[in-house]
């Protein structure tokens, strides 16, 4: 069975349970759910590394690390190349940029893409116009994407990191289609499960 190492769920074993949860929805509605592969949540970008690199990538079986770029990506195509330059992460022996999937630039790049969603859960007083434009998303830093997002749902129930996996699971993949990092981890997903 294939195996995705995802970033994320903190070191709570509820948050990890919600991070596999709001993936799985995701990929289901990505139409993957005959496909789904293992999720693993890690809690952290380190320790999901690290429990990916441990891999044997010589077994036929399809393994993936799934985190954050942080920053935004040169070449989507050269994930490595991006967490080598920023992260000093070496490339595993036996895996190939199709074996690393990055969230460009963070999970709440992907949250800020689809406005209809975001307005169903936070309600009359979300503010779209706060987000940074869909086509300028991937090019964004973490931070800003976050204060943007939180400056759009101040007048509601404000966003905090722990709604992420919630608000993932409900992601509607034609909004994501617009992010060419986010295309580029369903083509590769699509062509490896």
């Amino acid at each position: 069975m294939a195996r995705i190492y995802l970033e994320g769920g903190g070191n709570r074993n509820e948050l990890r349970v919600r991070c596999r949860q709001g993936f799985r929805k995701l990929l289901e509605r990505c139409g993957l759910g005959g496909r789904m592969p293992h999720l693993v949540a890690c809690g952290g970008r380190q320790e999901a590394y690290n429990r990916f690199a441990g891999q044997d990538f010589g077994s036929g079986e399809y393994v993936a690390l799934w985190v954050d770029s942080e920053q935004p990506v040169k070449s989507l195509n050269k994930p490595w190349a991006h967490v080598q330059q920023h992260d000093g992460w070496a490339i595993p022996s036996g895996a190939t940029d199709d074996n690393l999937l990055l969230v460009v630039t963070c999970l709440e790049s992907w949250l800020a893409a689809d406005s209809q969603t975001l307005q169903s859960y936070f309600g009359s007083g979300f503010r779209p116009q706060a987000l940074p434009a869909v086509n300028a998303l991937e090019r964004t830093n973490a931070q800003a994407t976050l204060a943007r997002l939180k400056q759009a749902t101040a007048g509601c129930n404000p966003y905090r990191k722990n709604k992420a996996f919630e608000l993932l699971a409900r992601l509607n993949p034609q909004a994501l289609s617009a992010l060419p990092g986010f295309q580029r981890c369903l083509d590769v997903l699509r062509k490896n499960l």
